[in-house]
């Protein structure tokens, strides 16, 4: 929207000139004069005059006398003052809407700007709070792994005293099968021994029924040639006679002999 530059008459211009007018005696040609003289940048700015009817001429008129109540209250302006009166209002009216809108242009302006800064100092915030919110995530996870490092330490320290006692009964039932196994094979060479121990007395045992019988014999056979001891022996009881002499000085055969008597 284009403004037009309007200059603005001052109440305090237009009282000096209504002092003036009023000291010579007040034609209204001299008052138009005046305000002519006053207000002539302001005439080509007036687009149109104002055909204004009688009540809008008193309207004027009441108008003019309060913006100047120095005016004379026996004077009053002619038509074209009215008129141009009229316009001058107007144009001020002009003028004063474009500077509020000018003013409220600039309001608007600087609402927006502190609204914008309003706003990016929002986003600014929100992305601080995500920051420290993002931080704080990240130190909580951080926080939770180490308490998971610390919680997977302990099950493997859990799991190797597990293991190193699984070991230490696996060597002692290990140890035991060993010992087991050894007193299995202790047994096993005992009862052998036993068995020949058995075989050997059973073995001396008869040894022993041998040569008490060989003894026995040899003493009956003894008695039995008692009569013809002055006789010489036969060659084969000699022969006999021998052998019960070798069998009783055989140092093993005596040993079996004491120990089962």
């Amino acid at each position: 929207m284009v403004t037009s530059k309007i200059p603005v008459c001052t109440p305090s211009r237009i009282k000096s000139t209504n002092l003036d007018v009023s000291s010579r005696a007040g034609s209204n040609q001299f008052i138009n004069n005046a305000i002519v003289r006053e207000n002539e940048d302001l005439a080509p700015n007036v687009d149109s005059a104002l055909d204004a009817t009688p009540d809008e001429s008193d309207a004027v008129m009441v108008l003019f006398r309060q913006r100047f109540p120095d005016f004379p209250m026996d004077r009053t302006l002619t038509p074209e003052q009215k008129t141009y009166f009229g316009n001058y209002l107007a144009a001020n009216q002009q003028y004063a809407a474009n500077a509020a809108w000018q003013q409220l242009k600039t309001q608007s302006d600087l609402q927006g700007g502190i609204m914008f800064e309003q706003q990016r100092q929002q986003q600014a915030a929100q992305a601080q709070r995500d920051a420290e919110e993002q931080v704080r995530m990240h130190a909580q996870r951080h926080f939770e792994l180490n308490v998971r490092v610390i919680d997977l330490a302990h099950q493997r320290d859990t799991l190797q005293q597990t293991w190193a006692h699984y070991q230490y009964r696996a060597q002692r039932v290990e140890a035991l099968d060993e010992l087991h196994r050894l007193v299995f094979e202790h047994s096993t060479v005992e009862r052998q021994l036993h068995q020949q121990a058995q075989m050997q007395v059973q073995a001396q045992e008869e040894v022993r029924r041998q040569v008490e019988a060989q003894i026995q014999s040899r003493k009956a056979q003894a008695r039995l040639e008692a009569p013809i001891a002055g006789c010489s022996a036969p060659a084969g009881l000699r022969s006999q006679l021998t052998t019960l002499r070798s069998l009783v000085t055989n140092p093993d055969v005596k040993n079996t002999f004491h120990l089962h008597t």
